[in-house]
């Protein structure tokens, strides 16, 4: 076949949150269809004209064996642990169409094919080339599904960054750790995955991802029931929207969506056994709404900066505050709150120039605990002169109106 030029990405409509679809370009070549129990891997992997086309793939665990078909009319087989299996391809040789990036470069395509076998416990597909040449160069990856019931481990960003990487599908797995497992994906736009079975860290777990969705489009919902720790999971990830987020057994979630300057709404959250949240949402310039945060008396620490920066957010309602530590600087450089609910909350807190009438003042005030020789900001709001600062200061705090 000759040139085909087409762009790797091809979104034709927009989503509610403003995101854009994703449309797998139709020019790629379709991978094989995957179901649990299969135990196979399939990756479409772009093979560039003027690049380094390496791929290095391994399997760890109880003796696992693997079989690979690298998509040239090669293979390689019964690899284990202690055989890591490379490929350089050679853009001359792979026979095909040949398609054109969005940087006016040439690729071909092959699919990469590996069959897993004896309970492999730890799937890496980004492994650096053996000898020097080429040890940072990223890994072509564009489509990838796997299904792998006794995955404990997957890794795709690792040693080689899979920088093109639009869709990844994982089928069957008991990933137990989700640290850094799916950051540093600038190009993943579907994610299709059970988080559920971690029972280790999530932190960075999404650091600078794409705007990821499910495969119809729909936002992910975050179920990690038993992650220990989300600092930072979303950090700098370009997500424009999220479903609910479920970090029941985390007890630290700060920063966990700190400069998600693209992320527009968040479904409710469930942060129930965390005890710090400081800079959970900060520099989130864009996001607009959130649903309910679940917490408990758990929350025992700071909550500084919280929501500092998010100047389209128009409402706020977390369950308990009766023990954090520090607001400060939760609300600055906010400006559009229209409802605020801070239950039990019993420290200071500044919501001045923002966008809450009377009524929602003094539902504020009427969420608020008892305190002492605390101070409630809320002037420079457009119901601040008919609010009724006597619900607050029946509790000891102190209204600035």
């Amino acid at each position: 076949m000759g040139l085909i030029i087409g762009m790797d990405t091809s979104p034709t409509t927009t989503t509610a949150s403003g995101g854009r679809a994703w449309v797998r370009n139709p020019d790629w070549l379709a991978l094989p269809t995957v179901v649990s129990g299969d135990d196979m891997m399939y990756g479409l992997f772009a093979v560039y004209e003027n690049a380094y086309n390496h791929v290095g793939i391994s399997l760890s665990g109880s003796n696992p064996v693997g079989n690979i078909d690298w998509g040239d009319g090669t293979t390689s087989l019964s690899f284990n642990s202690t055989v890591k299996q490379e490929k350089v391809y050679s853009y001359a040789a792979v026979t095909g169409s040949v398609l054109v990036d969005d940087f006016g470069d040439n690729y071909k395509m092959v699919i990469i094919e590996v069959e897993i076998l004896n309970n492999a416990t730890a799937i890496y597909i980004d492994r650096s080339p053996t000898t020097g040449f080429g040890q940072n160069a990223a890994v072509n990856w564009l489509d990838v599904i796997i299904d792998c019931a006794t995955m404990t481990v997957l890794s795709v960003r690792n040693d080689q960054v899979s920088s093109l990487l639009q869709r990844l599908q994982i089928i069957d797995n008991a990933i137990t750790s989700l640290s850094f497992v799916y950051s540093t994906l600038p190009a993943l736009r579907i994610l299709q995955a059970d988080f559920s079975s971690n029972t280790g860290a999530a932190s960075y777990a999404f650091q600078q991802v794409g705007d990821i969705r499910q495969n119809d489009d729909s936002a992910v919902n975050i179920n990690m029931p038993s992650a220990t720790t989300a600092t930072s999971a979303f950090t700098t990830s370009s997500a424009t929207a999220l479903g609910t987020v479920t970090l029941t057994a985390a007890t630290d979630v700060s920063s966990i969506f700190t400069v998600c300057k693209d992320l527009v709404s968040i479904g409710t959250m469930d942060f129930s056994t965390a005890s710090i949240m400081g800079s959970a949402f900060s520099y989130c310039y864009s996001l607009r709404t959130i649903g309910n945060i679940t917490t408990t008396t758990a929350l025992n620490g700071s909550c500084a900066s919280m929501f500092r920066g998010c100047g389209q957010l128009r409402g706020v309602n977390i369950s308990n505050m009766n023990n954090v530590t520090s607001l400060s600087a939760a609300f600055t450089d906010t400006g559009s709150l229209t409802s605020v609910i801070l239950t039990g909350l019993t420290k200071t807190v500044d919501l001045q120039y923002n966008m809450m009438d009377a009524d929602a003042i003094d539902a504020l005030f009427t969420s608020l605990g008892t305190a002492v020789a605390q101070t409630i900001s809320v002037d420079n709001n457009p119901g601040a002169a008919t609010c009724d600062p006597t619900i607050a200061t029946a509790k000891g705090w102190t209204v600035v109106v």
